[in-house]
Protein backbone atom coordinates (compact mmCIF):
# COMPACT_ATOMS: atom_id res chain seq x y z
CA UNK A 1 0.00 0.00 0.00
CA UNK A 2 1.25 3.01 -1.19
CA UNK A 3 0.01 7.07 -0.15
CA UNK A 4 -0.94 9.32 -2.93
CA UNK A 5 1.59 11.63 -4.76
CA UNK A 6 1.17 14.27 -7.06
CA UNK A 7 -1.23 16.73 -7.59
CA UNK A 8 -2.95 15.63 -10.82
CA UNK A 9 -6.09 15.48 -8.95
CA UNK A 10 -5.47 18.26 -6.25
CA UNK A 11 -8.31 20.45 -5.81
CA UNK A 12 -7.87 24.39 -5.46
CA UNK A 13 -9.62 26.91 -4.29
CA UNK A 14 -11.13 29.65 -6.46
CA UNK A 15 -7.91 31.89 -5.91
CA UNK A 16 -6.04 29.03 -6.39
CA UNK A 17 -4.67 27.97 -3.29
CA UNK A 18 -4.14 24.67 -2.39
CA UNK A 19 -6.89 23.09 0.23
CA UNK A 20 -5.15 20.75 2.91
CA UNK A 21 -7.28 18.88 5.89
CA UNK A 22 -6.50 18.34 9.47
CA UNK A 23 -7.23 15.85 11.66
CA UNK A 24 -5.87 14.14 15.43
CA UNK A 25 -2.00 14.67 16.38
CA UNK A 26 0.56 13.05 15.20
CA UNK A 27 4.53 13.49 15.45
CA UNK A 28 6.82 13.45 12.37
CA UNK A 29 10.55 12.83 12.28
CA UNK A 30 11.98 14.91 15.12
CA UNK A 31 9.85 13.45 18.45
CA UNK A 32 10.31 16.81 20.03
CA UNK A 33 8.22 18.38 17.46
CA UNK A 34 4.87 17.70 16.51
CA UNK A 35 2.09 18.65 13.71
CA UNK A 36 -1.11 17.01 12.37
CA UNK A 37 -1.36 14.78 9.87
CA UNK A 38 -2.37 17.05 6.40
CA UNK A 39 -2.60 16.62 2.95
CA UNK A 40 -4.42 17.69 -0.15
CA UNK A 41 -8.26 17.39 -1.02
CA UNK A 42 -8.69 15.85 -4.49
CA UNK A 43 -11.17 16.00 -6.48
CA UNK A 44 -12.52 12.78 -6.93
CA UNK A 45 -13.35 12.32 -3.03
CA UNK A 46 -15.04 14.58 -0.11
CA UNK A 47 -13.25 16.53 2.04
CA UNK A 48 -14.13 13.74 5.06
CA UNK A 49 -12.91 11.09 2.58
CA UNK A 50 -9.54 13.44 2.07
CA UNK A 51 -9.19 14.04 5.82
CA UNK A 52 -9.74 9.95 6.44
CA UNK A 53 -7.27 8.99 3.42
CA UNK A 54 -4.54 10.88 4.69
CA UNK A 55 -4.99 10.00 8.40
CA UNK A 56 -4.47 6.62 7.61
CA UNK A 57 -1.47 7.41 4.99
CA UNK A 58 0.42 9.59 7.48
CA UNK A 59 -0.59 8.18 11.18
CA UNK A 60 -2.05 4.61 10.56
CA UNK A 61 -5.52 5.76 12.09
CA UNK A 62 -9.37 4.77 11.05
CA UNK A 63 -12.23 6.32 12.92
CA UNK A 64 -15.17 8.39 12.70
CA UNK A 65 -14.87 12.42 11.60
CA UNK A 66 -16.61 14.71 13.54
CA UNK A 67 -17.68 18.22 13.37
CA UNK A 68 -15.53 21.06 11.32
CA UNK A 69 -13.39 22.68 13.88
CA UNK A 70 -12.21 25.25 11.87
CA UNK A 71 -10.43 27.20 9.24
CA UNK A 72 -6.78 28.30 8.56
CA UNK A 73 -5.04 30.41 5.96
CA UNK A 74 -1.10 30.12 7.13
CA UNK A 75 2.11 30.77 4.75
CA UNK A 76 4.39 27.62 3.97
CA UNK A 77 7.53 27.85 5.47
CA UNK A 78 9.46 26.22 2.22
CA UNK A 79 7.51 27.97 -0.67
CA UNK A 80 6.10 31.02 -1.09
CA UNK A 81 2.61 30.52 -0.81
CA UNK A 82 -0.30 30.62 1.29
CA UNK A 83 -2.27 27.34 2.24
CA UNK A 84 -5.81 27.22 3.42
CA UNK A 85 -5.82 24.33 6.16
CA UNK A 86 -9.64 22.45 7.45
CA UNK A 87 -9.06 20.47 10.80
CA UNK A 88 -11.62 18.08 12.02
CA UNK A 89 -11.10 15.75 15.00
CA UNK A 90 -11.90 12.10 14.36
CA UNK A 91 -12.58 9.30 16.97
CA UNK A 92 -10.06 6.64 16.43
CA UNK A 93 -11.62 2.86 16.11
CA UNK A 94 -8.92 1.52 14.77
CA UNK A 95 -4.57 2.12 14.92
CA UNK A 96 -2.49 0.24 12.55
CA UNK A 97 0.14 -1.50 14.52
CA UNK A 98 2.48 -2.70 11.96
CA UNK A 99 1.90 -1.23 8.48
CA UNK A 100 0.85 1.94 6.91
CA UNK A 101 1.98 3.88 4.13
CA UNK A 102 4.38 5.97 5.61
CA UNK A 103 5.37 4.14 8.75
CA UNK A 104 8.89 4.59 7.92
CA UNK A 105 8.81 8.30 7.18
CA UNK A 106 6.42 9.53 10.49
CA UNK A 107 6.55 8.53 14.15
CA UNK A 108 2.97 9.14 16.04
CA UNK A 109 2.57 9.48 19.33
CA UNK A 110 -0.78 9.91 21.79
CA UNK A 111 -0.10 13.08 24.08
CA UNK A 112 -2.19 15.43 25.95
CA UNK A 113 -3.81 18.45 24.27
CA UNK A 114 -1.56 20.59 26.79
CA UNK A 115 1.76 18.75 25.30
CA UNK A 116 0.72 18.82 21.49
CA UNK A 117 0.01 22.74 22.23
CA UNK A 118 3.75 23.07 24.09
CA UNK A 119 5.52 20.83 21.16
CA UNK A 120 3.22 21.77 18.30
CA UNK A 121 5.31 24.14 15.76
CA UNK A 122 2.15 25.54 13.62
CA UNK A 123 0.87 28.56 15.29
CA UNK A 124 -2.52 27.86 13.66
CA UNK A 125 -2.48 24.33 15.33
CA UNK A 126 -1.94 25.35 18.57
CA UNK A 127 -5.10 27.68 18.42
CA UNK A 128 -7.04 24.69 16.49
CA UNK A 129 -6.58 23.22 19.69
CA UNK A 130 -7.39 25.76 21.47
CA UNK A 131 -10.90 26.21 20.08
CA UNK A 132 -11.08 22.02 20.45
CA UNK A 133 -11.43 22.33 23.53
CA UNK A 134 -14.16 25.50 23.87
CA UNK A 135 -16.26 24.89 20.77
CA UNK A 136 -18.88 22.59 19.52
CA UNK A 137 -16.29 19.91 18.75
CA UNK A 138 -15.41 19.30 22.51
CA UNK A 139 -18.60 18.52 23.52
CA UNK A 140 -19.74 16.37 20.19
CA UNK A 141 -16.22 14.26 21.02
CA UNK A 142 -17.30 13.67 24.63
CA UNK A 143 -20.44 12.72 23.45
CA UNK A 144 -19.31 9.99 21.23
CA UNK A 145 -16.35 8.68 23.50
CA UNK A 146 -19.12 7.75 25.76
CA UNK A 147 -21.61 5.84 23.83
CA UNK A 148 -20.85 2.61 21.67
CA UNK A 149 -19.23 3.18 17.95
CA UNK A 150 -22.73 2.13 16.13
CA UNK A 151 -23.96 5.59 17.96
CA UNK A 152 -21.09 7.18 17.49
CA UNK A 153 -21.53 6.59 14.01
CA UNK A 154 -24.63 7.97 13.39
CA UNK A 155 -23.50 11.18 15.80
CA UNK A 156 -20.67 12.33 13.23
CA UNK A 157 -23.17 13.48 10.80
CA UNK A 158 -24.18 16.25 12.58
CA UNK A 159 -21.62 19.56 12.38
CA UNK A 160 -22.74 21.26 15.66
CA UNK A 161 -24.10 20.39 19.17
CA UNK A 162 -27.11 22.21 18.45
CA UNK A 163 -28.14 20.53 15.33
CA UNK A 164 -27.68 17.23 17.94
CA UNK A 165 -29.84 18.49 20.50
CA UNK A 166 -32.15 18.52 17.89
CA UNK A 167 -32.27 15.56 17.07
CA UNK A 168 -35.39 12.78 18.13
CA UNK A 169 -35.55 9.74 16.74
CA UNK A 170 -38.68 8.71 14.67
CA UNK A 171 -38.86 5.47 15.93
CA UNK A 172 -39.01 7.29 19.69
CA UNK A 173 -42.08 9.86 18.23
CA UNK A 174 -44.11 7.13 18.12
CA UNK A 175 -43.35 5.25 21.29
CA UNK A 176 -46.12 7.20 23.84
CA UNK A 177 -44.15 6.17 27.20
CA UNK A 178 -40.96 8.09 25.07
CA UNK A 179 -43.40 11.70 24.30
CA UNK A 180 -45.27 11.19 27.55
CA UNK A 181 -42.04 11.35 29.65
CA UNK A 182 -40.36 13.83 27.08
CA UNK A 183 -43.46 16.21 27.34
CA UNK A 184 -43.04 16.02 31.36
CA UNK A 185 -39.52 17.14 31.36
CA UNK A 186 -40.45 19.75 29.10
CA UNK A 187 -43.46 21.16 31.20
CA UNK A 188 -40.95 21.18 34.60
CA UNK A 189 -38.50 22.84 32.55
CA UNK A 190 -40.62 25.83 31.60
CA UNK A 191 -42.43 25.78 34.99
CA UNK A 192 -38.98 25.74 37.10
CA UNK A 193 -38.28 29.63 34.76
CA UNK A 194 -41.25 31.23 35.65
CA UNK A 195 -40.95 34.15 38.01
CA UNK A 196 -41.93 34.16 41.91
CA UNK A 197 -44.93 35.99 41.21
CA UNK A 198 -46.00 32.29 40.04
CA UNK A 199 -45.32 30.24 42.48
CA UNK A 200 -48.39 29.18 43.74
CA UNK A 201 -50.07 28.40 40.80
CA UNK A 202 -46.77 26.51 39.81
CA UNK A 203 -46.95 24.00 42.80
CA UNK A 204 -50.72 23.25 42.18
CA UNK A 205 -49.57 22.45 38.74
CA UNK A 206 -46.81 20.37 39.74
CA UNK A 207 -48.80 18.57 42.14
CA UNK A 208 -51.28 17.18 39.57
CA UNK A 209 -51.39 13.69 38.46
CA UNK A 210 -51.43 13.63 35.39
CA UNK A 211 -49.16 16.65 34.81
CA UNK A 212 -51.34 18.77 31.98
CA UNK A 213 -49.96 19.50 28.93
CA UNK A 214 -47.85 22.36 27.98
CA UNK A 215 -50.53 24.02 25.89
CA UNK A 216 -52.67 23.88 28.43
CA UNK A 217 -50.71 25.60 31.38
CA UNK A 218 -49.94 27.85 29.16
CA UNK A 219 -53.27 29.04 28.82
CA UNK A 220 -53.64 28.74 33.24
CA UNK A 221 -50.83 30.91 33.57
CA UNK A 222 -51.98 34.11 31.05
CA UNK A 223 -55.29 33.99 33.09
CA UNK A 224 -53.16 34.27 36.32
CA UNK A 225 -50.93 36.67 34.57
CA UNK A 226 -54.46 38.73 33.80
CA UNK A 227 -55.65 38.21 37.42
CA UNK A 228 -52.46 39.69 39.49
CA UNK A 229 -52.62 42.26 37.40
CA UNK A 230 -55.97 43.52 37.89
CA UNK A 231 -54.78 43.17 41.58
CA UNK A 232 -51.65 45.44 41.03
CA UNK A 233 -53.95 47.47 39.27
CA UNK A 234 -56.37 47.94 41.81
CA UNK A 235 -54.15 48.38 44.66
CA UNK A 236 -52.77 51.36 42.65
CA UNK A 237 -56.01 53.56 42.00
CA UNK A 238 -57.08 52.50 45.52
CA UNK A 239 -53.73 54.36 46.89
CA UNK A 240 -53.49 56.94 44.41
CA UNK A 241 -56.99 58.16 43.35
CA UNK A 242 -59.67 58.21 45.73
CA UNK A 243 -63.42 56.64 44.95
CA UNK A 244 -66.25 58.86 43.68
CA UNK A 245 -68.12 57.63 47.04
CA UNK A 246 -65.70 59.34 49.42
CA UNK A 247 -65.95 62.55 50.71
CA UNK A 248 -63.08 64.89 49.80
CA UNK A 249 -61.32 66.36 52.39
CA UNK A 250 -60.59 69.99 52.43
CA UNK A 251 -56.92 71.12 53.05
CA UNK A 252 -56.32 72.71 56.32
CA UNK A 253 -55.34 76.45 55.76
CA UNK A 254 -51.62 77.25 57.64
CA UNK A 255 -53.27 79.85 59.64
CA UNK A 256 -55.90 78.11 60.82
CA UNK A 257 -56.20 75.34 63.61
CA UNK A 258 -57.41 72.22 63.93
CA UNK A 259 -59.13 73.31 67.50
CA UNK A 260 -60.47 76.17 65.22
CA UNK A 261 -62.36 74.12 62.70
CA UNK A 262 -63.52 72.17 65.63
CA UNK A 263 -66.00 75.48 67.13
CA UNK A 264 -66.75 76.25 63.88
CA UNK A 265 -68.96 73.69 63.79
CA UNK A 266 -70.59 73.96 66.96
CA UNK A 267 -70.81 77.74 66.77
CA UNK A 268 -73.26 80.33 64.61
CA UNK A 269 -71.79 81.65 61.52
CA UNK A 270 -73.42 85.26 62.11
CA UNK A 271 -73.67 85.54 65.52
CA UNK A 272 -70.46 83.20 66.79
CA UNK A 273 -72.78 81.91 69.63
CA UNK A 274 -72.87 77.86 70.84
CA UNK A 275 -76.13 76.00 70.27
CA UNK A 276 -77.61 76.90 67.36
CA UNK A 277 -76.77 77.49 63.52
CA UNK A 278 -76.80 80.10 61.55
CA UNK A 279 -80.38 79.35 60.25
CA UNK A 280 -81.59 78.88 63.64
CA UNK A 281 -79.96 82.41 65.03
CA UNK A 282 -82.51 84.57 66.63
CA UNK A 283 -80.51 87.82 65.72
CA UNK A 284 -80.41 87.16 62.19
CA UNK A 285 -83.98 86.37 62.14
CA UNK A 286 -85.28 89.25 63.75
CA UNK A 287 -82.59 91.48 61.25
CA UNK A 288 -84.58 90.15 58.69
CA UNK A 289 -88.15 91.02 60.19
CA UNK A 290 -86.48 94.41 60.66
CA UNK A 291 -85.68 94.40 56.98
CA UNK A 292 -89.08 93.38 55.80
CA UNK A 293 -91.22 95.87 58.23
CA UNK A 294 -89.82 99.00 56.78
Amino acid sequence: MASRQGRQLQRYSKSGRRLVVLIITSSKGNNNEFMFPKGGWETDETIKQAVSREAMEEAGVQGTIQGRIGTWVYKSRTHEAHYQAIMFPMKVTEELAHQWPEMHQRQRAWVSIAEAKERCRHWWMKEALDRMETDNVKIITWINNSVSHSIGAQLAKYETAKELALTESSELRAFPAYVTRREEQRLVQFLMALRDDFEGLRGTILYRSPLPSVDSVVHELLAEEIRLKSQVDKKTIASSTPSVFATPQRSMPHNQSRSTLKVSIDECAYCKEKGHWKSQCSLLLNKDMQCLTM
